[in-house]
């Protein structure tokens, strides 16, 4: 990775803060500069910062800010790619070169905030053994990662984005990390997370097939088609799972998004719990039906939106989003995805009809009249211009006719 790379993300804050406050661009001695710097700066780092990281439950809004704290961006001396590198020569040299390379290819700067902030004090632990047959966990209160002797690199990959999307919030004693958000009272998200977190790890490390979190990648890549992978991806290392919930009530009432995200942390915890399996096919269920009349909902926007030239384009549109619905609810029938589709699909794909016929009905009629016109150019230009009479024709009275009797026709 190129040094230039992160002295250009450092210039991006002072850009950023010029454009806001010009009065920073006079020549000010330092020490007035610093001053303005804290007093029009920090601001709206610090509102974004925690606003963008609450809970989503109303409980864990904080009801009065008043403390103004330096964001870790700017209170933070970023390492260098070659500090990072011998920071860990001992340890993860490979593993963290290889993240490194990773970030710079696929990622913005501004979705690298707790990255920077927490490569800086990053720590890991060897042990012996699995400890719940886990074969590495990171903790963002600690800042550590704690992995087996026998570890692989994706593992350590994954590890890794837990790390680069991780917020320890000290006061009020809450982790983000990514989707999860864990505090005294409440730990949600971690089934979304954890899918989402191999997702990318497996994406970015070059693998296609990983025997971990099946299910939990398979919903959480879902989820991304819905709302798109560079939405997605930055809000997961933003650790704003609330900016993740605001999006998605596009599509699903905010009671369904925490029933889904509370059924992902079920099947996540129990899944081999064997007692519970039933319970555990019904969290199945659950997620599917939620993730499948979210896909539903948007579908029946974009159909809104589209226009269609004929029956066919919009007949292979709606192929295409059966056979993605098919996708998502593997564990119903072909009949009940069927009738989910109607009770979500049918009057708009109705509606859509109607605007199709009336369009190829012009268009016909245009055809129609364009060739009409294209005989008239050449009449024209074979017997040159061809003029109507706009005078009516007389008809004479009945009076002016002669009628005769069969027997009274003259002969000649």
């Amino acid at each position: 990775m190129d040094k230039d790379y992160f002295d250009q993300f450092k210039k991006d804050f002072q850009s950023y803060a010029e454009m806001k406050n010009p009065l920073l661009k006079r020549n000010l001695p330092k020490f007035f500069k610093k001053l303005y710097d804290i007093y029009f700066i920090l601001p709206s780092y610090v509102t974004e910062m925690i606003f963008n990281n609450v809970y989503f439950r109303r409980d864990f809004i904080p009801k009065n800010i008043k403390k103004v704290k330096m964001p870790p961006e700017l209170s933070i001396d970023f390492l260098g790619t070659e500090q990072i590198h011998n920071k860990y020569e001992e340890t993860m040299q490979k593993e963290i070169d290889k993240f490194l390379e990773i970030l710079e290819k696929n990622f913005k700067p501004k979705d690298l905030t707790f990255f920077f902030r927490n490569i800086e004090s990053l720590d890991f632990q060897k042990i012996e053994d699995k400890k719940d047959n886990t074969l590495a966990y990171y903790t963002a209160k600690d800042n550590k990662i704690t992995f087996i002797k026998d570890f692989n690199s994706n593992t350590i990959i994954h590890e890794l984005f837990h790390m680069a999307s991780s917020y320890y919030e000290k006061d009020q004693d809450i982790s983000y990390i990514g989707f999860r958000q864990k505090g005294k009272d409440l730990d949600i998200g971690i089934g979304l997370n954890e899918g989402y977190t191999e997702v990318l790890a497996n994406r970015y490390s070059n693998i296609n097939e990983s025997r971990s979190y099946i299910h939990e990648k398979k919903y959480a890549k879902i989820l991304e088609d819905i709302i798109g992978k560079d939405l997605m991806q930055s809000l997961y290392l933003q650790a704003n799972l609330k900016g993740l919930i605001n999006e998605l009530t596009k599509y699903q009432t905010g009671e369904n998004i925490r029933q889904f995200l509370q059924n992902m942390d079920l099947w996540e915890t129990y899944k081999d719990d064997l007692s519970l399996k039933e319970k555990m096919d019904n969290c199945l269920k659950g997620i599917e039906i939620f993730l499948l009349k979210a896909y539903l909902e948007k579908t029946k926007i974009q159909i809104k939106e589209m226009t269609f030239e004929n029956q066919n384009s919009l007949m292979f549109f709606l192929q295409e989003a059966r056979t993605k619905a098919f996708e998502i609810g593997s564990v119903f029938s072909i009949n009940e995805i069927d009738n989910i589709i109607d009770n979500y699909l049918n009057d708009i794909i109705k509606e859509k009809k109607e605007q199709i016929d009336k369009l190829e009905w012009e268009q016909k009629q245009q055809k129609i009249q364009s060739a009409i016109n294209q005989e008239l150019d050449e009449l024209e230009e074979k017997f040159g211009k061809i003029k109507f009479n706009s005078e009516p024709i007389k008809v004479e009275s009945m009076d002016d006719f002669t009628f005769y009797s069969d027997d009274e026709v003259p002969k000649r």
